[in-house]
């Protein structure tokens, strides 16, 4: 890959998480997580899904854009906000 072509790849991964912080309710939360997984503990469907609620807040902030909105996992939510109560 070419620096140019992994400068834009790199804008548009930080892009992501700048938009998810400002379109998504309470996505400043994304950034100051911790990885502690108190997130995944309470999630009543965590354990179902093929990522946990910690492992979407770190593709997140990695980045990959594409594996997280095409994880069932982020559409299986069912806005209990119990992952954010417990953070």
């Amino acid at each position: 890959m070419t620096d140019l072509n992994q400068q834009a790849l790199a804008k548009y991964r930080n892009d992501f998480l700048k938009e998810v912080e400002e379109r998504v309710e309470e996505g400043e939360w994304v950034k100051m997580c911790m990885q502690c997984g108190v997130c995944a503990g309470s999630c009543p469907f965590g354990a179902h899904w093929e990522h946990s609620p910690q492992k979407i807040f770190m593709m997140i902030r990695a980045g990959k854009r594409e594996q997280v909105l095409s994880s069932d996992s982020m559409w299986m939510c069912t806005s209990c906000y119990n992952c954010v109560v417990r953070c």
